[in-house]
């Protein structure tokens, strides 16, 4: 009888080790197939960008420069802004604030550097700070 009482706490043990092994893989499968459901969503939204950008170009002829611009993620707090006085930037978290310093240097209203509005482009008018008139303004070449 003395003998069988180290075997079954041995068994006792193994046991528990194999419940607990058991809800580990369930909890990983659960995860797999979480991870699966979003790849299958992100795989989905790939052709989105240029979807849209193939209906709304031929209309509004963007040029291909707004179609690489950084997503603004959203942030409830800067949401609130319109109608408190203050602006989207100062409502903004970190990384709304990142994402619209990226656009706007992308689009040449500030420098990279200091966030400074570039000296060539001060005196145009703000849709010519957006958005280049032509394909060669977009690369640096002068007619």
């Amino acid at each position: 009888s003395n003998n069988t009482q180290p075997l079954t706490e041995l068994n006792r043990e193994i046991k528990l080790e194999a419940s607990r092994l058991e809800s580990q893989i369930a909890s990983l499968r659960v995860k797999d197939n979480d991870l699966q459901r979003k790849i299958a969503e992100l795989e989905s939204k790939v052709d989105l960008i240029p979807q849209i950008e193939a209906e709304l170009e031929p209309v509004h002829q963007l040029g291909p420069r707004p179609w690489r611009l950084p997503p603004v993620p959203v942030d409830p707090k800067a949401s609130l802004w319109p109608g408190s006085g203050r602006t989207l930037y100062s409502m903004g978290s970190k990384g709304t604030r990142a994402a619209l310093e990226e656009v706007a240097a992308e689009l040449g209203l500030i420098s990279s550097e200091g966030y400074e509005v570039s000296g060539d482009k001060k005196n145009s008018s703000w849709w010519e700070r957006l958005i280049p008139q032509k394909e060669s303004d977009e690369m640096g070449v002068e007619d």
